[in-house]
Parts: structure tokens; sequence; C-alpha cells
């Protein structure tokens, strides 16, 4: 399929761009908690988060291929690690910082133990909610992320590599549901949704998708005309809005399932593993070969900006939605509720662009001097 990665540096900006639509779906999941917690069992709500997870962990396997020639030596192993760590890790600390002032703010207790946990990436691979929701809770992600940048540079040496870890990550589930459906306990948000071997197989699925772009990219990407393109990337988007509001497609695999045990746990196999990848794995590749009018549209410059600082809101968002929650009924009484809700999320964009070029940005690039050959992305 792939005939010559090492030479490939391709940057979808309208992939970017998407970054900034797929971060706003989380953020509007996480807006019921502090604002509407009667919305919590709207399902649609839980959904918009779920295939925005989907979207950033698949991006994440899809862009690294891109960006990243076969790892040839330890040191460039060590490169690439660095360079991963560099990316994540400002924002990261700088949060953490934050939700222990919040904290405080609660008067909640701050356990040193649980910090630790959280600051090295760990809290994951606890099936406690208070430590893998603790602190910043959505750091909970790069937990699961950092396994994966872990493993990326083997499996994108060799396609058997892939195929054998990509096999033993789509065990992973397939036992947790065994173990979710024999035991008293049914720790099925933990085993399902956060734990990060069991989602490493969503990454993983990026790759492949990844692999699938370039062939198309190298062989079909000139002979694709712009409305066949569009009309490709319509079909994405639709199958994307269906996992949101209706899930059509949910209902079909759950209705496959029904000769199957363990119907609860596939269902949510389903929705965390099938349905809501498929929209993407296919909104990455249309999107990414930029033929069709609404990725043209998507690779103008303010969307893009957008798209670069959506890993700051993603980290960012909650934390101020805590905060404020604090004062939630004087604001509620003063401004109203909708208002209230209004500026919280236009001021977060703001914030997390003053995260992004005052933190993130300089922060990384000042780090990546300490091995100054490794790849920027």
């Amino acid at each position: 399929m792939l005939t010559n990665v090492d030479s490939l540096k391709i940057h979808p900006d309208s992939l970017t761009s998407l970054r900034f639509f797929a971060v706003m779906l989380i953020v509007a999941h996480h807006l019921r908690q502090p604002f509407f917690p009667h919305l919590l069992a709207d399902e649609r709500f839980d959904n918009a988060g779920i295939i925005g997870v989907t979207f950033f962990l698949l991006l994440s396997g899809f862009i690294l291929p891109l960006n990243y020639g076969r790892c040839r030596s330890l040191k460039g192993y060590f490169r690439f690690l660095w360079n991963r760590i560099v990316r994540i890790y400002p924002v990261h600390v700088f949060t953490f910082i934050l939700s222990i002032f919040i904290l405080i703010l609660q008067h909640d207790q701050i356990k040193p133990s649980i910090a630790v946990i959280n600051i090295l990436l760990l809290q994951a691979y606890f099936p406690y909610q208070r430590i893998f929701f603790s602190f910043n809770s959505v750091s909970w992600i790069l937990s699961t992320l950092f396994l994966f940048y872990l493993l990326f540079p083997i499996v994108n040496r060799q396609r058997t590599l892939l195929q054998l870890v990509m096999t033993l990550s789509l065990l992973c589930p397939i036992l947790s549901i065994a173990l979710i459906e024999t035991s008293q306990t049914k720790p099925i948000l933990w085993l399902l949704y956060i734990f990060p071997p069991n989602r490493l197989v969503v990454c993983l699925t990026g790759v492949i998708a990844s692999y699938f772009f370039l062939t198309i990219y190298q062989r079909h990407s000139n002979s694709l005309n712009q409305y066949t393109a569009t009309i490709l990337e319509i079909i994405s988007l639709i199958l994307f809005a269906d996992f949101i509001f209706w899930g059509n497609l949910t209902v079909l695999f759950d209705k496959l399932c029904l000769l199957v045990p363990f119907k609860k746990s596939l269902h949510f196999f389903n929705i965390y593993y099938l349905t809501s990848t498929i929209p993407v794995f296919f909104i990455l590749i249309t999107f990414g070969l930029e033929r069709g009018f609404i990725s043209r549209l998507l690779i103008r410059t303010p969307f893009v900006f957008l798209g670069k600082i959506s890993f700051a809101i993603f980290m960012f968002h909650q934390l101020f939605f805590r905060f404020l929650q604090i004062f939630r009924e004087s604001l509620f009484n003063t401004l109203g509720v909708f208002a209230t809700i209004v500026i919280a999320v236009i001021t977060v964009i703001p914030f997390s662009f003053l995260t992004y070029h005052y933190i993130e940005n300089p922060v990384r690039n000042k780090l990546r001097i300490i091995l100054p050959e490794a790849t920027n992305t």
C-alpha cells in the first residue's frame, strides 16, 4: 500500500481545523455537569463527547505516519518520544496547577499520592473515578495517548508489528467484556472507555486509516474532482451526525448482536469502538485529501487558527467551567442561564489562546532545543 513513507510530509490543514469542532463537541458534553445537570440523561450529549474523544484518538494515530518516517535507531525512538512529551506536558502541568487552586476553592481534599499519579499520566490505569478523573479530569486521555506514543515507533517500523499489536489491542476490549459480564462489579466506563490498553486499538485504527489515505493520496488524489470529493465529505459528515443525533448505525450493530451474549457490554463496545470510529475514519480520509468544497473552506486561516488552539481548549475548558460553577447561582441570577452559558463558552477561547501563545507553543519550542533534530508537527 505505502511506497515511500519517509519521503512524505503531509500536513492536512483541514484536519487541524476539524480539531476545533471536535473539541467543541466535548465542551458541549461537559457543560451539563456544572450548568445543566438535568441533561445528563440525554444521550446526544454523551455521543457528542464520545465521538469528540474518538476523533482525537484516531487523529493522533492518523497524523503521525504522515509526519514521521520509520524509526531506525534507539536514538531516533527517544527523539520521537521527547517530541511528543514536549507537545503535551507544558499544558498538562499548567492545567494541573490550575486544578489545585480550584480544588482549594472548592474545599476538596488533595492527596499527594494521587497528584503524583496524575502528573506522571498514570491515572487511566486505576479503576477508581477519584483517580482517573482526578485534578484536571480530561487529562486521562493523555494517559491513553502516552501508551500509544510509546508503541508508535515500533508498530510503524514494520507492517507485521502493526498487525500483531493491533490484534492484541483488539483482544483487550473483548476480554474486558467477558470480565465485565462475569464479575459482580461492572466497571464499564473505566474498562471500555478509559483503560489505555483498550483504547489503544482506536489510535492504531487511526494509523491504518493513515495508510489507506496515503495509498489514495499517491494514486488517486489528482484524479478526484471537487464534485465527487465534496459528496464523499458530505457522506462522512452525515455518518458523523447520525452517531450524535439518531444512532442508526449503532442500532444496526446492536441488532446484529442480538444472538450474542453480553448484549449490554457489546452496546458500549459498539459506541466506543465501532460506530463512533467508522464516521471519523472516513472523515480523516476524505477531508485529509482536501479536494472537496468543505475541506477547502476549512483550510482558511481562521479555522486553522482555532484548530491550533484546540488542545489548549480541551485541557482548559472543564477547569474553567468548574471555576464558574462556584459562582453559578449568582451568575444565573445576574446574567441569566443562557447568557452565562454563552459567555462561559466564548470566554474559553481567548483564555485557551493565551495558554497556547504563552505556554504551550513557546515552552514546547524551547524544550525541543534539547533534541534539535526532533521532527516538528
